[in-house]
Order: C-alpha cells, then structure tokens, then sequence
C-alpha cells in the first residue's frame, strides 16, 4: 500500500495510489459524491476492472476446487453402494437357495 503524507480524509487507491476522494469535503476527481461512496472505495476506476477479474478467479478456482472435492465424493459412494448392494444381492440368492432349495 502506497502511503502518503496528506490529510486523513482523503482516500488512496489501494494499489496505484490515485486520490479517490476526500470524505469530508466529498471531492472526487469526477466532481461530488457522498461519504459513504468515498469511504467505502478502494480502488480507483482503472485498477477496479483488474481487481474484479482477479476475485472472479479467484472465486471460480474455489468453485471448482468444491466442485471436484463433491464428484470425488460421489464417487466413493457410488462405488460403496454398489458394492454394497452386491453383496445384498449374494446374501439374497444364498437366502433363497437356503429356503427354497437349490434348482440345479
């Protein structure tokens, strides 16, 4: 972060260090916003389109990360179900032969 000597109530853009604004004055380098638009502003308009698409990245790794963590997941059970059922359906068959007689 760029740090500058100048009055606490202007704003900085966090990463080039352009003014922002000044939050007691309201004075923008576009003309007069509010203070709650001044304060809340990190970064200056040509550093936000940078910014955005780096936490849409970031945000779509970890959306995948998830995604794949799931199907991983989901796999594991499937393979577990279907093992389980068959052996449910041995322990059926053996079941069968046992009440009904074998047909061989």
């Amino acid at each position: 972060m760029i740090k500058n000597n100048r009055k606490s109530a202007d704003h900085f853009c966090i990463i080039c260090g352009q003014w922002i604004g000044n939050h007691d004055t309201g004075a923008t380098p576009y003309g007069k916003k509010s203070y709650y638009s001044i304060i809340r502003a990190k970064y200056c308009d040509e550093c936000r389109p940078m910014i955005i698409d780096q936490q849409m990245n970031i945000r779509l790794h970890n959306l995948r990360q998830r995604q794949k963590y799931e199907r991983r997941e989901l796999k594991e059970k499937l393979s577990l179900t279907q093992e389980e059922n068959e052996l449910l359906r041995k322990r059926v068959m053996q079941l069968n032969a046992l009440v009904y007689g074998s047909k061989d």
